[in-house]
């Protein structure tokens, strides 16, 4: 079994992958849109034709190798170019192949070995670029792409008009991770939360891309206390190492941010 789909209402389906990432499928009129493709465990092709007979657009809402990694099934795939690079260098077998190791062996470890097994070989991906603005249409469903950087520079949530929803990805999980190298500084990343923020009275539910899928505006008050707390100096948490996250964090609430500690607020992107 590689895949658990969810009906949630409102012709969105999520897809679970080994509870380690979600992505979600949204119905329009006229087109269907799949939001991020996981980490290339499985044929995710066939879970969405299962789904949808319509045309299918396919969007990335982060470069990172566990929403990018069945791109190379599709016939194109909407990224932003700040996470090219970085999509070219994680997305490939080997690291995707570590990835069902560790983050499959950590939420469901007697499955690990069938998620090894189920890894995509790597293959050729063509990407078109997403930009900030843009709105697809895919039948009296419109969905606008907003730029959030901070967990990724090319970092993006979409919102959902139609169905008053919003796909946040990577950027308001339970566990959100700001890293030197593949994220923003921390007060981009605050800057984006508050863009989101602002927008709340135009959706009534956020879908994420890992943890419990459904949250609301409300959990971006919390990661915001979080992140202004840790550039004022208020709380700049203690060293934890879980898995592939090894850092400093600061918790509150259900919701935590790991960077790299006390100086890292105002860390530099390499």
């Amino acid at each position: 079994m590689n895949f658990i789909v969810t009906d949630l209402g409102r012709k969105t389906w999520q897809i679970d992958s080994y509870h380690a990432v979600s992505m979600f499928l949204i119905e329009g009129d006229n087109e269907a849109m799949l939001i991020d493709t996981g980490a290339g465990i499985g044929d995710l092709k066939a879970q969405v034709e299962e789904l949808t007979d319509k045309p299918l657009i396919v969007v990335n809402t982060h470069g990172h190798l566990d929403h990018t990694g069945g791109n190379m099934q599709f016939k194109e795939t909407w990224l932003d170019p700040d996470d090219l690079q970085m999509d070219h260098t994680m997305n490939t077998y080997d690291i995707r192949v570590n990835y069902a190791r560790s983050r499959v062996g950590n939420f469901w470890p007697e499955k690990m070995e069938e998620a090894v097994a189920a890894v995509l070989p790597s293959g050729e991906i063509h990407y078109r670029e997403l930009r900030e603005g843009m709105v697809f249409d895919l039948g009296n469903r419109p969905v606008e792409v907003i730029k959030t950087p901070g967990h990724s520079r090319g970092s993006v949530v979409l919102l959902d008009r139609a169905a008053h929803q919003l796909f946040t990805g990577d950027m308001v999980n339970f566990q959100v991770l700001i890293y030197k190298g593949m994220s923003t500084p921390m007060d981009v990343y605050a800057d984006s939360l508050r863009k989101i923020k602002a927008r709340s009275g135009e959706f009534d539910r956020i879908l994420r891309g890992h943890d419990r899928p459904i949250g609301s505006a409300a959990d971006m008050d919390v990661l915001l206390s979080i992140v202004e707390d840790i550039m004022s100096g208020r709380d700049v948490g203690h060293y934890e190492e879980a898995g592939i996250r090894k850092g400093w964090v600061v918790a509150r609430d259900g919701f935590s941010v790991w960077y790299e500690g006390p100086e890292g607020k105002t860390l530099e992107v390499d």
